[in-house]
């Protein structure tokens, strides 16, 4: 088990900050600015914010250098299905975990050792998939990846609120943390409301960060101020 996921099943909340573009600028600044983890991509085309990364080969340079660089745990993404020798690549070139969609992650990359899998789940999951998800004994962390794109970078809705608590109570029942992604355009001001559901562990997103690795520090530093003095 990496320290991350070590971190996410405590009582303190867990920030962890997703880039859009492999920039070793705005991966330290989010460290600097107090996040727990990172999570790079591959194969991304991020159209609403226009980040794009190539294939892993094509970006294997540049995710060497934030590996080297950073010393908070480091996760890689993809909006396509990984093979397994590719997942196990990404292992060997240092990475704490993966984190796929559900759809998206071979099962036959669930045995692969050392290294923690994170599985989103979607907007059809029932709480019975859900939970023979949570039940995986190699899936490390659900995360809740339930929003239609259609609504990014929409307020959070008391709906939203429901539908959550749903993931969290039933992650929680298994023994597995849950960590909600900001496809909506969360504010400061939500982060108590979703404490009280039971989401105590956040990844922030382009859709609040923005680009700028200034932007992505100055953003980092803010939710991990209001998350750690905010009553969990």
């Amino acid at each position: 088990m990496g320290k991350l996921i070590v971190k996410l099943q405590s009582k303190e909340p867990g920030l962890v900050v997703s880039l859009v573009q492999n920039s070793l600028e705005a991966a330290l600044a989010a460290q600097e600015a107090g996040a727990d983890g990172l999570k790079l991509h591959v194969n991304l085309n991020h159209t609403q914010s226009g980040g794009k990364t190539g294939t892993l080969a094509e970006e294997k340079e540049r995710l060497q250098a934030i590996l080297e660089r950073v010393s908070i745990p480091v996760g890689l993404s993809s909006p396509h299905t990984l093979l397994r020798q590719q997942i196990e690549e990404v292992k060997s070139l240092g990475f704490d975990f993966v984190d796929f969609y559900a759809s998206d992650l071979p099962v036959s990359s669930l045995n692969i050792p050392g290294i923690d899998k994170w599985v989103a789940i979607q907007p059809q999951f029932t709480p019975g998939m859900i939970q023979a998800v949570a039940k995986l004994s190699n899936v490390s962390v659900i995360e809740i990846g339930f929003l239609l794109s259609g609504n990014y970078r929409a307020p959070l809705t008391v709906e939203d609120l429901a539908r959550i608590h749903v993931v969290t109570q039933v992650a929680r029942a298994e023994g597995k943390p849950t960590l909600l992604p900001t496809d909506r355009f969360l504010s400061l001001e939500d982060v108590a409301p979703l404490f009280e559901v039971g989401v105590k562990n956040i990844m922030i997103g382009v859709a609040v960060t923005g680009l700028e690795p200034s932007s992505i520090g100055q953003v980092t530093k803010t939710f991990r101020q209001t998350m750690d003095t905010t009553m969990v």
